[in-house]
């Protein structure tokens, strides 16, 4: 008994010196709340006060390092609930993106849309919004933000996440 406590005891000693204590604590605190998060039927996403809770298929459009793009596609009548939020929420608007943030778009091949909505966020590292502001996001330079599009003609949600790696 004495020797399975002090194994246990040991054992736990070296997993709290062999990774720091912060990924520890966000991993076990994330997976008491998030259930098979990568599971697309479990998928919930956010984009202000717009919340997308069914879909009819998620795609991943591509990735690198920094940042990760992708589709999600919309039956009828889920599109018109995606609607009526977008027209509820004043962090949406139809007024197109720069030149720059369409670039992020067109490196995944996302290049024709119908009559659409957009949607930027500039946060900081530890995923805190800054900026909601289109007049001040469009002719600033960040290093992480997400944005979106929804093409309603399409029942289209684009996102480009540009965000921090450890």
């Amino acid at each position: 008994m004495l020797k399975t406590i002090s194994g246990i005891i040991l054992i736990m000693g070296v997993i709290i010196f062999m990774y720091p204590m912060e990924n520890m604590i966000v991993a076990m605190g994330t997976s008491i709340f998030i259930n098979d998060h990568n599971s697309d039927g479990n998928l919930i996403k956010g984009f202000g006060n717009v919340k997308i809770e069914n879909y009819k298929e998620y795609k991943e459009l591509g990735a690198d390092a920094y940042c990760d793009c992708k589709a999600i596609y919309f039956n009828e009548e889920q599109a018109n609930k995606i609607e009526m939020q977008i027209g509820k929420d004043e962090k949406w608007t139809s007024k197109p993106f720069k030149d720059k943030f369409f670039n992020d778009y067109k490196k995944f091949n996302v290049n024709d849309f119908g009559k659409s909505y957009y949607y930027l966020v500039e946060f900081d590292r530890n995923y805190n919004i800054i900026e909601t502001n289109r007049a001040v996001l469009d002719n600033k330079k960040m290093e992480w933000y997400v944005s979106a599009i929804y093409d309603s003609d399409n029942k289209i949600l684009y996102y480009y996440n540009r965000h921090y790696q450890k």
